[in-house]
């Protein structure tokens, strides 16, 4: 049917076009879950998760797993390779690049210490966790490699905090802080001066903040004049001293800086 308006366009064209862009709202809705959860899941909780029908959730869900998008285990949805390929193969995005630049630095690191060796990038409040060098003997962080936490309750999230504008800072301290552990940091106050803290000293700590058991200490990397991510050991917090690993530490971070410079 024409547009009584006389603009050339169909109506039944933007209808449909309403419904295409509902329809792919949706779907990315359901992908969305799997970033949030990457257990596989069953319908039920997906069109829970989205607030979706059932029915429609269950159409959709069988158009992206027929594209690739999703997999099936049983009845049970999970993330599909296609999504992997997606994800990885963005090497243009900024985390990504900083990735392939510090992974052979992250696994001399490891091999030197040990320890468990995380990349880390901010992203509104929270650090998400961009690579992970670790041994099948090492600390395991319960955010997993890909998935993103507090900022506040991460060594690496509080680095690169530091260095953020006054504005900024202060934008985070006035809204509410997330508890990972009955030892996160949830005062205002004593964040703040463990930011300032870390900005003189150069590098953050976390004490049993994401995990009880689990520290870890973070330096800044720096892209020019702007700190772009952190580099982070972690460990159990039995014995674990943080002057015996922080030079090392500190020289991997200035090996990926100077790399990551040089490239630009």
């Amino acid at each position: 049917m024409s547009n009584p308006n006389g603009t050339g366009a169909d109506v039944d064209d933007a209808a449909d076009t309403g419904s295409s862009a509902s329809s792919a709202t949706k779907a990315l809705a359901l992908l969305d879950c799997f970033r949030q959860n990457s257990n596989p899941m069953g319908v039920t909780e997906l069109a829970r998760r989205t607030g979706l029908p059932k029915s429609t959730a269950f159409r959709l869900l069988a158009h992206l797993e027929e594209i690739g998008y999703v997999g099936r285990d049983g009845r049970r949805y999970r993330a599909g390779w296609l999504l992997f390929e997606l994800g990885t193969g963005v090497n243009s995005i900024a985390p990504v690049r900083m990735r392939n630049i510090s992974l052979p630095h992250m696994a001399d690191l490891f091999a030197q210490t040990r320890q468990t060796v995380h990349l880390g990038a901010l992203h509104g409040r929270e650090i998400i966790h961009v690579a992970r060098m670790r041994g099948a003997q090492s600390a395991v962080s319960p955010i997993r490699f890909g998935g993103r936490g507090p900022a506040t309750c991460s060594a690496m999230g509080k680095i690169i905090l530091a260095h953020r504008p006054p504005e900024v800072v202060q934008q985070v301290l006035s809204g509410p802080l997330e508890r990972m552990t009955r030892y996160s940091i949830i005062a205002p106050g004593v964040l703040f001066q463990q930011l300032r803290d870390a900005r003189e000293r150069g590098y953050a700590a976390e004490r049993e903040e994401t995990a009880i058991g689990l520290v870890a200490i973070a330096v800044p990397i720096h892209r020019g004049r702007s700190v772009v991510g952190a580099l982070s050991i972690a460990a159990r917090s039995v014995g674990f001293d943080e002057q015996t690993y922080l030079p090392a530490l500190r020289k991997a971070a200035e090996k990926i800086e100077l790399e990551m410079n040089r490239a630009d």
